[in-house]
Order: C-alpha cells, then sequence, then structure tokens
C-alpha cells in the first residue's frame, strides 16, 4: 500500500511539473509568469527593452539566449548591453544604466545582489526583471518587478543548481508558452 501511494504521488508530481516535452514547467520558477506576462506586454507597445548581461561565457550565452529570442519573434526593439569588466565593474550597476537603459530592463546571469541599480530603477520608473542563479546575499533580494532565480525562497523548480543561460531559456521558453495559449501569431510582432 505504501509503495503505491509512494508511486502515485511520484507520477502526480510528474505530471504538474514537467509539459508535454518533457522539459519541466517554466512556471515553477518564482516570478517566471509574472515576468513572461509584462515582457509580453511590453512587446505588444512595442516598448524599447535592455538586455543587461555579463562578461562571462555564462552572461554571453545568456545574453545570446535572450537576443536570438527576440529575433526569432522579428522583435526590433530588444538590444543587448553587456558591461565591461574594467569600465563598469560586475554586473547591472546605477552609473551603467545611467548610460544604458530602456522602459523595461532584463538582466541574465546577474543582478541578485543590485540593491542600488534596483532602486534607481524605482526612481527613474523603470521595470526591472531579474534573473540571475547566484547565492542570494544574506537572503535579500533587490527590489525589482520580478527575480527569477532558483536559490530564491519559494521557487519550486526542481533543480537549484544551475547556470544563468539556463534560467534565461526557461523565460523564454515560458513566454512562448504563454504566447502560444494566447493564441498569439508570432508574426504579428514583426514591426
Amino acid at each position: 500500500m505504501k509503495q503505491k501511494l509512494k508511486a502515485q504521488m511520484k507520477e502526480r508530481v510528474a505530471s504538474i511539473a514537467y509539459n508535454e516535452k518533457g522539459f519541466p514547467s517554466p512556471f515553477l520558477f518564482k516570478d517566471l509568469k509574472k515576468a513572461a506576462l509584462k515582457i509580453i506586454e511590453a512587446m505588444e507597445k512595442r516598448t524599447e527593452i535592455l538586455v543587461v548581461g555579463d562578461y562571462d561565457a555564462d552572461g554571453v550565452i545568456s545574453s545570446t539566449i535572450m537576443a536570438k529570442f527576440f529575433a526569432s519573434l522579428n522583435y526590433k526593439h530588444a538590444r543587448v548591453a553587456i558591461p565591461n569588466r574594467f569600465r563598469d565593474g560586475y554586473g547591472i550597476s546605477k552609473q551603467f544604466l545611467e548610460k544604458h537603459h530602456a522602459p523595461l530592463i532584463i538582466t541574465v546571469d546577474n543582478g541578485i545582489n543590485a540593491f542600488e541599480a534596483a532602486q534607481f530603477c524605482k526612481e527613474k520608473n523603470y521595470t526591472l526583471i531579474i534573473t540571475d542563479h547566484h547565492c542570494l546575499q544574506d537572503d535579500a533580494i533587490p527590489d525589482a518587478y520580478a527575480v527569477i532565480n532558483p536559490q530564491q525562497p519559494d521557487c519550486h523548480f526542481i533543480q537549484k543548481e544551475v547556470c544563468g543561460a539556463l534560467v534565461a531559456f526557461y523565460l523564454c521558453y515560458g513566454i512562448h508558452q504563454l504566447l502560444k495559449k494566447k493564441k498569439a501569431i508570432l508574426a504579428s510582432y514583426c514591426v
């Protein structure tokens, strides 16, 4: 009896956590659906989107995933900027945002400790979406519109130790899933 219940529970969890392609659901990430909906809304309004990457291999791949995703939708109002490690330091910062900004800013592979940048975005009325995989600083999270990071509390993604590129991939995958559910025609995003 105990084995049977255990098997049923495992089957139910698997059916909830995985989609038809065998990937874990992107919506297991805390804030991913909220972020995806905001990005779709921005795309519908043809809002400028800035993706802020990182200069290491994971950050460059994460940035490329986002750039290729927007290009696949023929969305021409998205651009990528990667801080210069010598001039700008690591990740998104207030100084970097004074030079590079947009109404919607998405970080990839950085941002989980960018408290000053998050405050700057609030003051300037920029929407900030942070995607990262690095550990939280004292369990504190920047005050952003959405934070997608498997390390944060209440994130139910099945794996905590992932790279930033995987987080970026799942954000794109979540947007794609929501566009399909809306029965949106991807060609409508051509500009």
